[in-house]
């Protein structure tokens, strides 16, 4: 894996502010080069045994939610009321997430699902209403980084709040038991390194141009697109990659088709004015791989990556419509943040290392898309 200094140092302060969530700026003191230089190879070092411990490929990893959840629940009440606060359920993703909701919710307790469409002003009334309705737990996936208002509401009223895929401001981390998510840097950082593997396959040597759908004011999806430039850095430094086009838009399917559209007008991909596309999420990935079809581009031509799983993403994987993905776990994310909940109430002292959990992920592209399904794998 290429690192240069400032891909290092930026995963030695994710894994020191791990507290954070998913994406937190850093800052470091200067020290001699050559303790910088001990301290990014432990980073490094440290980072690549994290994923290999957290690393779901087809072995559960050594957090066992059931087990966790089993042995607080003499310490509980019968009869605890949990609430899934989503932000949409169109996506695959958040539809196994309210999966893993069902799954690890005790059996002795109810729950109940609450969507609010992407809206910001919907997520505030019914996370108000459900914490005022009674409801012990509420899982919480943030419309966006900033909008601490709906878990500032559900806190005050006495729910007691983790959030999950998403994290939000330092502001907001008072209002929250924990938070569950993604490394989300790494999982670009994959993209990343695939599209380098792809350009050398492609050219021979690594050379290319590529362009980026991104929504930075999301720290989830800035973390994504900051970890796909941090492994490409040394070559754009370089002038070998160069970054010719880059937009801010959302991360669906048909905004993604506009994305990709409005770049093949601009770029002929036939002769090389375009490699690669780094998407956001899947969805708008997807779009990227429509539009390339739609035109007759071939999946050589141009290299298109995403950050999700999806078993739509998949199949896009093994049809030549996407090149690659970075595979999220959400069932996992909601069994966490509920045994993180649960034992909070029966009065576990939990450190925030314990409280605050980065799940890693899986790079898929044709040569394993038929061993994972449903975001797990399938063996």
């Amino acid at each position: 894996m290429k690192k240069n200094l400032l891909v290092v140092f930026m995963v030695a302060a994710m894994l020191v502010m791990a507290f954070a969530g998913c994406s937190k700026a850093a800052t470091t003191d200067e020290t001699p080069a050559s303790q910088q230089q001990t301290a990014q190879q432990a980073a490094a070092n440290t980072l690549e045994e994290t994923m290999e411990e957290t690393i779901i490929e087809g072995e559960d990893d050594t957090y066992d939610a059931h087990a966790i959840i089993d042995g607080v629940s003499g310490d509980l009440e019968d009869g605890l009321k949990v609430a899934f606060i989503v932000k949409t359920l169109t996506n695959p993703f958040f539809v196994a997430m309210e999966e893993g909701v069902k799954e690890y919710t005790r059996d002795v307790d109810t729950y109940t699902t609450l969507q609010c469409d992407n809206e910001a002003a919907k997520m505030l009334t019914i996370a108000e209403d459900a914490a005022n309705g009674g409801y012990d737990i509420i899982l919480m996936t943030p419309i966006n980084s900033g909008d601490i208002a709906p878990i500032e509401a559900a806190y005050n009223n006495g729910s007691m709040v983790v959030l999950l895929d998403t994290t939000v401001i330092d502001e907001g981390l008072q209002y929250v038991a924990g938070t569950v998510c993604t490394d989300n840097f790494s999982a670009g950082y994959m993209c990343g390194e695939a599209f380098l593997k792809d350009l050398e396959k492609k050219y021979g040597e690594i050379k290319g141009t590529c362009a980026i759908y991104e929504n930075p004011q999301g720290l989830v999806t800035k973390a994504r697109i900051d970890g796909f430039e941090a492994a490409i850095a040394d070559y754009v430094d370089s002038g070998a990659i160069k970054v010719v086009y880059r937009e801010v838009g959302k991360g669906q399917v048909d905004y993604g088709l506009q994305f990709m559209e409005t770049i093949m007008q601009r770029f002929d991909v036939t002769k090389g004015e375009l490699d690669g596309v780094m998407a956001m999420n899947d969805p708008s990935a997807q779009g990227c791989g429509n539009a390339l079809a739609s035109a007759g581009y071939n999946k050589e031509q141009c290299f298109i990556y995403g950050v999700d799983g999806s078993n739509e993403s998949l199949d896009y994987i093994k049809q030549g419509l996407q090149t690659g993905t970075s595979l999220q776990y959400p069932g996992t994310m909601a069994a966490r943040g509920l045994a993180i909940a649960y034992q909070k109430l029966a009065g576990v002292e939990l450190t925030q290392d314990e409280c605050f959990l980065e799940i890693a992920t899986t790079y898929i592209d044709e040569t394993n898309c038929d061993q994972y399904r449903d975001f797990s794998f399938k063996g």
